[in-house]
Formats: structure tokens, C-alpha cells, sequence
């Protein structure tokens, strides 16, 4: 997750002449994967 959000705001930061820290990717990594966690268990729950 980390990797690809690494990947994903340099694309952005190179479209819009910006830069993302590294505190600000491995926020956005941390709160993907949170929401990740949060859809696998609302898709165990429906699945039960």
C-alpha cells in the first residue's frame, strides 16, 4: 500500500509542479490501508 501510494502521489506531484513529504505519503498509506480493514469486514459481515 505504502508503494503505490508512494507511486500515485508522484505521479500527481509531477502533473501539478507539487511535492508530497514522506509524512504526508505514509499518512495517506495509513488511512488507505484503514479503509481497507473497513471494507473487509463490512464485505465479512454482508457475506455472513
Amino acid at each position: 500500500v505504502h508503494y503505490t501510494a508512494g507511486c500515485l502521489c508522484q505521479d500527481v506531484a509531477e502533473d501539478k509542479g507539487m511535492r508530497f513529504s514522506k509524512q504526508a505519503i505514509a499518512a495517506i498509506a495509513e488511512i488507505t490501508f484503514r479503509q481497507c480493514e473497513n471494507f473487509a469486514r463490512d464485505l465479512e459481515m454482508f457475506a455472513r
